[in-house]
């Protein structure tokens, strides 16, 4: 089976541990760090908490529609 992204959320740092230990030991896995982007959604983390925003994907569709404006 092959599994392309798995994201792990918890508030309790200790569970995320043992279970990416468990992961390890029955899967091949690897740990690409704290999540960056999420389905074109931009993933911030700090102490304070978690930011998400959309600035990319909404930039991304106002291009789009300017790109279609222009070919009328």
């Amino acid at each position: 089976m092959y599994v392309d992204d798995i994201v792990i959320i918890a508030k309790d740092a200790a569970k995320i541990s043992h279970l990416k230990e468990h992961l390890c030991n029955h899967f091949q896995t690897r740990n690409h760090g704290n999540l960056k982007y999420f389905w074109d959604i931009k993933v911030s983390q700090s102490k304070e908490g978690v930011l998400i925003s959309k600035r990319k994907y909404a930039l991304d569709q106002i291009s789009l529609l300017l790109d279609q404006i222009c070919l009328l």
